[in-house]
């Protein structure tokens, strides 16, 4: 289960920790966070061969097939890939993925009760959210893709997870001749995909995903695509999305690696080595080394990718100098180690006493604001 909110894990004595981190000073002078102004700050470098914003064409055909009614006013961010929609404009970036298939959050949208048309049928129906689901006040985020037994998987992996408030939540799922798709939880500040986070900010996105993480490996999977396109900001929390790519611990496959850029080195010499839980860990540390620094991370075909995976490139040198504190950067390294059984558990990195502090400071001004 989930680490609850107020569970005496996010309490324990900082005193217990001394011993196990060399730079812990005392305490973390955490500035004070303001979550009206939730913002990120763009990665400066572009990604090599990246493809410009473009217009889909598709899109605006399949939202019509759907009925879908978009929202208007400001542009919005999507739950995947880093897409942003401008009411009917329908500008996005193409998926970073290589695969060939439709694959699109569609943004968000209102009034359930009319854009699911009847010829439309429901695949499989959780009562929980009956009420939620014909509510047309309620507002959700939509994935739809061709490939419909990959959303489907997706959808049966997100009821075995359970509940959790690190979840990006999957409430319902439809099908019609040609395309399935999600109905899921809108989180309006969108992904961390190219994204620059202050530091007092990633520690609470080490609790939140390490909360996520916690509940999927000690269910006994792993999630194998964690990544910035996958974390994703509600209002006052980062959440874990994308069950698609959930396994079963000793289930792993050849292919099965997740996004190339924050793929582990064991999932890449598989079945040299094994594969287990820890290689989430370390595509978050490929994560926070981004968001850290304001640096993409090496992808294929750059020769530092393997230095990455070799430990031989960490958070604080070789072009991902950063401005956070030291016990960040040990941290994030830590969570870089190469081998797997030398990598912090999200069970040990939520004990973390910076990221204890940082979780109860946010409490602290939420139940300030009630």
């Amino acid at each position: 289960m989930y680490i609850p909110l107020n569970s005496s894990i996010q309490f324990l004595s900082l005193n217990v920790f001394k011993r196990h981190f060399s730079m812990y000073s005392g305490g973390f002078p955490l500035p004070d966070i303001d979550f009206d102004d939730f913002d990120l700050i763009p990665i400066d470098n572009p990604i090599p061969n990246s493809s410009p914003k473009t217009m889909r064409p598709n899109t605006q055909r399949i939202m019509e097939k759907f009925g879908f009614t978009p929202l208007s006013g400001d542009p919005l961010k999507c739950t995947s890939n880093s897409m942003v929609y401008k009411a009917l404009s329908l500008y996005s970036f193409p998926p970073n993925s290589s695969n060939n298939e439709f694959d699109d959050t569609l943004g968000n949208f209102t009034n359930y009760d009319t854009f699911i048309p009847h010829d439309i049928n429901v695949i499989e129906h959780n009562n929980e959210y009956d009420s939620n689901s014909l509510d047309s006040n309620k507002i959700f985020a939509i994935k739809l893709s061709s490939n419909k037994m990959r959303l489907f998987h997706e959808f049966q992996n997100s009821q075995k997870l359970g509940k959790s408030p690190y979840f990006v939540q999957v409430y319902d799922i439809y099908e019609d001749e040609t395309f399935a798709m999600l109905q899921m939880e809108i989180c309006e500040g969108g992904d961390l995909f190219g994204s620059v986070l202050h530091e007092s900010l990633i520690w609470l996105m080490i609790h939140d995903v390490c909360c996520a993480l916690y509940q999927i490996h000690s269910s006994g999977y792993i999630h194998l695509d964690v990544s910035p396109s996958n974390i994703l900001r509600s209002k006052y929390y980062f959440k874990l999305a994308d069950y698609g790519t959930l396994l079963e611990e000793g289930e792993f496959g050849p292919g099965k690696e997740g996004a190339g850029p924050y793929a582990s080195p064991e999932t890449l010499n598989f079945p040299s080595v094994p594969v287990d839980y820890q290689t989430d860990i370390f595509s978050l540390g490929v994560v926070l080394l981004e968001a850290s620094s304001g640096f993409f991370a090496p992808r294929g075909g750059d020769k530092k990718y393997e230095l990455l995976r070799k430990g031989e490139l960490k958070l604080g040198e070789h072009g991902y100098k950063s401005n956070v504190s030291d016990e960040l950067v040990n941290i994030v390294n830590a969570m870089l180690e190469p081998d797997a059984n030398r990598r912090p558990t999200a069970f040990f990195l939520l004990h973390h006493p910076y990221v204890v502090a940082a979780h109860r400071h946010r409490m602290e001004i939420l139940s300030q604001s009630d």
